[in-house]
């Protein structure tokens, strides 16, 4: 899956570091259709106490990779594929640039574990979802977007 050249164009993002203009984020649901948010820890320097989804920087110009490491990582869920979602231009504050975050999708039957990056997490419905404050807003609103789109 080599989408990121494609998308780094349509987006009008330059190709010289494709890394620095890239993260990802993974939608996890389960079988009961609720959805896997995380409670970024207290002493992050970035949204401590918010509430977030997988996700994380991007390492190499491979961004399904980047994606399956981030779900292990903060979730201790483990596959071998993902499937992309969609794909989101924002703001990024902290180096003042346009970047471009590649959402993947996840379903899985396995609970996953919190990590040291965050203080807890949860399984949600779409309801449940609006009352939680998000780190990125544009991030509940992918989830509000997934599940229209799967739900139509």
């Amino acid at each position: 899956m080599n989408i990121i050249k494609e998308k780094i164009e349509q987006h009008g993002l330059s190709e010289f570091h494709p890394k620095d203009r890239t993260s990802v984020a993974v939608i996890v649901t389960n079988a009961q259709n609720k959805y896997l948010i995380m409670q970024r820890s207290l002493q992050d320097t970035d949204g401590a106490g918010l509430w977030d989804i997988v996700g994380g920087s991007v390492d190499t110009t491979d961004v399904h990779h980047c994606a399956i490491r981030e779900l292990e990582e903060e979730a201790n869920l483990k596959t071998e594929s993902l499937d992309f979602f969609t794909d989101i231009s924002y703001h990024c504050p902290w180096i003042n640039e346009k970047k471009l975050r590649f959402v993947f999708e996840h379903n899985t039957t396995v609970e996953p574990k919190v990590s040291f990056e965050h203080e807890q997490l949860k399984w949600v419905t779409i309801e449940e979802l609006h009352e939680h404050e998000f780190f990125l807003d544009y991030l509940k609103d992918s989830i509000v977007q997934h599940y229209n789109h799967n739900n139509k």
